[in-house]
């Protein structure tokens, strides 16, 4: 499961977040939506497709929460 969740984030790429990302109503989203709003962003998402490509190499299990 954890190599299904890998596999699926690494089609994530810059264009396509950012083609999403342009894309969100203002009236829903309270940040900048501006360049660096993106970056950050996006480095947020790097972050998180490597932790879950070493979680899968390794063999290890991921226990996610959002609050």
């Amino acid at each position: 499961m954890l190599r299904d969740v890998a596999a699926a984030l690494r089609t994530v790429d810059r264009t396509w977040l950012r083609r999403r990302f342009d894309a969100i109503d203002g009236s829903d989203y309270d940040g900048a939506r501006d360049d660096d709003d993106f970056e950050y962003a996006w480095s947020t998402v790097a972050d998180v497709q490597a932790f879950y490509d070493r979680a899968a190499k390794a063999d290890r299990s991921v226990i996610f929460t959002a609050t």
